[in-house]
């Protein structure tokens, strides 16, 4: 989009206005207006408040492109492409709970679908039936939040122990892994992503593109998928969220909806997996210009500041090589006159690999370098 940010339909400003209303008014009444004449101020007022009116509808003109559209505009382009254009509202968290019984029982102990377990005034509900089988006493079911957003987040196993509806045998309930998933409605950025996807999604997920649309449909935490073929009717999907790795229980719910049999071609096995971290360290020096001297407390901190950002935008894409360009460019813009890096190097990430920085950032401020 960063060719197009100067794109304007209307490129007039309040001057423009107001030095064609002056020329106009001298054409009709062969008087030339002053800039101290009291009449000139009128213009200017109004040559300002048409602008304003001017940028609306410029603003308006470049929302009928889906690169320019935000907010209801956004949805309205969305509603193009039926319901597969709708905008994600939240999710609910999810995680896996664990049912205990009192004792051993001669026959399976079936707990219903939409069994209610709590926490704090947080609710949650298995999402199938699950039971026990005979001669154990402990059955593992996924559970989901009954309130949507990032509100469900974040719960550590063993947190959530209250169940709301009691069966027969019970003993303990318990969350044995972190609670995750819960997400806000899709914002703009995101779902204009998406949008831009959507015409692959017109074909069963047998292109590659419409298997990474429809994973990317299930939840806003993913920010990217692969699906890569090993062999003829094998398909791996990589998933890869704003937390890193996908949790079991985002995976099941991603493999739930592509291998839906209307989306799934009927011979394509379908694995949905996590791509490969490879880590790395960053290790730098920089010097700065004579000129540059004043600023030099500013550009150390902005400089901090350009090499966190760089390994996120390196992090948020898979198969994105190992590329300081990128990073020295950035640091050239903020006033950096010279960088040596000494680690990373280059390196190239395959589609399936996600690079990822270690805990080891070292940025070294080495002073004033002179001509």
């Amino acid at each position: 989009m960063s060719d197009y940010e100067n794109f304007d339909f209307i490129d007039t400003t309040a001057k423009d206005n107001e030095i064609t209303a002056v020329n106009k008014y001298a054409e009709l009444t062969g008087i030339q207006l002053q800039e101290a004449d009291p009449r000139r101020i009128i213009f200017k007022s109004v040559a300002y408040m048409l602008a304003l009116a001017q940028e609306v509808m410029n603003d308006t003109a470049k929302q009928n492109f889906l690169r320019f559209a935000r907010d209801n505009r956004l949805d309205a382009k969305g509603e193009l492409y039926g319901t597969r254009g709708k905008r994600l509202g939240a999710q609910p968290a999810r995680t896996t709970i664990e049912f205990e019984i009192s004792a051993v029982q001669p026959v399976d102990v079936v707990i219903a679908r939409a069994t209610k377990i709590s926490v704090n005034e947080l609710v949650f509900e298995t999402e199938e039936q699950v039971k026990v089988l005979k001669g154990n006493v402990k059955a593992r079911v996924q559970a989901v939040c009954t309130t949507a957003g990032e509100v469900g987040n974040g719960y550590l196993p063993g947190q959530i122990t209250n169940i709301v509806d009691l069966f027969p045998y019970y003993k303990a309930v318990t969350n044995v892994t972190e609670t995750s998933g819960g997400t806000e409605i899709e914002s703009d950025e995101r779902y204009r992503e998406r949008l831009m996807e959507v015409p692959e999604s017109f074909s069963v997920a047998g292109p590659s593109g419409a298997y990474e649309f429809w994973a990317k449909s299930t939840s806003t935490d993913i920010i990217d998928v692969k699906a890569l073929s090993p062999q003829p009717g094998y398909v791996d999907v990589y998933v890869w969220t704003k937390y890193g790795k996908p949790t079991e229980e985002l995976k099941k719910h991603v493999y739930d909806v592509i291998n839906d049999r209307e989306l799934r071609p009927l011979t394509d096995f379908v694995n949905i997996k996590e791509p490969e971290i490879k880590e790395y360290n960053v290790e730098l020096e920089f010097y700065i210009d004579k000129s540059n001297e004043k600023q030099a407390t500013s550009i150390k901190n902005n400089a901090e500041l350009a090499v966190q950002e760089w390994t996120e935008w390196q992090k948020g894409k898979l198969g994105r090589d190992i590329n300081t360009d990128e990073l020295i460019h950035q640091l050239k813009l903020i006033g950096v006159k010279r960088v040596n890096i000494i680690s990373p190097v280059f390196k190239v990430i395959n589609e399936n690999e996600v690079a990822v920085v270690k805990d080891e950032i070292k940025v070294i401020f080495k002073g004033v370098e002179l001509e």
